[in-house]
């Protein structure tokens, strides 16, 4: 069951958004992805088990689930200052965002003007090519991330984790009333290596989300390594939506060469859930 919606274009955000999701019972399943080309990968890969399928009501259940949540606001991006490919972002970014910022022992959503330079990219062997962009901010050196979209006001904001928390594999970490917990969920040997299915979970109260997962494999089936060649990170947690509830940054990256950052947000959370994905960035490196 293939469920699509497409979000109405404004000035601010980026034109022909669109969001997918797939379940399919017994097989593959991609939730509110803008990316059509993984839609189709995993059509393509899904090979249905022989004899007559019947109707599965729990893949139904699960689709409407999927249909209630909103999935990532268009609206809400996320950036960092520093050096990006041209593919990687967009001349136009630039304009009015806001950094948060630490002030002391506190945090701050402080109103700063991007810009966006064309500059030289390290893999391209023309030195007169301008094919890398530069993503400055004024007012600020150091902010923890670039935020852009409506639900955000300037003005101080609650952080529970200032610096960033390394998540270990098999422990709970509590985050106020937030408890993370990262956990092995399947394992595979392939060629004498052990791979490994890593989801981590958050939990409130009565109520427990998986979050992310990740990618890990070992050669002697005891310690982990990580396909990003780090252990999973909450670069910062508070609330910066003005709700009450956590927020979260989260290192999402799958490879050593990537850099991937996710906004979970509580306000956008429906469904059920605590919070939702709300924003990505990803840069490659050289």
């Amino acid at each position: 069951m293939v469920e699509q919606r497409e979000f109405e274009s404004t000035p601010e955000n980026r034109k022909g958004l669109d969001d997918f999701s797939l379940v399919v019972s017994g097989g593959p399943e991609v939730i509110h992805t803008g990316e059509s080309t993984e839609l189709l990968d995993a059509m393509l890969a899904y090979e249905p088990p022989p004899g007559e399928v019947t109707p599965d009501l729990e893949v139904l259940s699960r689709a409407i689930d999927i249909a209630a949540d909103p999935g990532p606001q268009a609206g809400i991006r996320i950036l960092r200052i520093g050096t990006y490919h041209q593919d990687e972002v967009s001349m136009e970014d630039a304009g009015e965002w806001f950094a948060l910022v630490q002030s002391g022992p506190r945090f701050q959503l402080r109103p700063v003007r991007v810009s966006v330079t064309p500059v030289h990219d390290e893999i391209d062997e023309d030195p007169e090519s301008l094919n890398g962009r530069l993503v400055m901010a004024d007012a600020t050196r150091d902010p923890v991330i670039l935020l852009r979209g409506d639900i955000f006001q300037s003005g101080e904001v609650t952080a529970v984790v200032a610096q960033a928390h390394t998540l270990a594999l098999g422990e709970a970490h509590s985050l106020g009333s937030a408890v993370f917990s990262l956990g092995v969920e399947d394992t595979t040997v392939i060629a004498g290596q052990w791979q490994y299915h890593i989801r981590l979970w958050l939990q409130q109260g009565n109520v427990s989300q998986p979050v992310a997962t990740y990618s890990g494999y070992s050669d002697d089936g005891k310690s982990v390594n990580y396909a990003a060649e780090r252990p999973p990170q909450i670069l910062w947690a508070g609330d910066l939506d003005g709700d009450r509830r956590l927020d979260f940054l989260l290192d999402t990256s799958d490879h050593y060469n990537v850099e991937e950052l996710t906004l979970y947000l509580s306000s956008q959370a429906h469904g059920g859930v605590l919070v939702q994905a709300s924003a990505t960035i990803r840069r490659v490196g050289c």
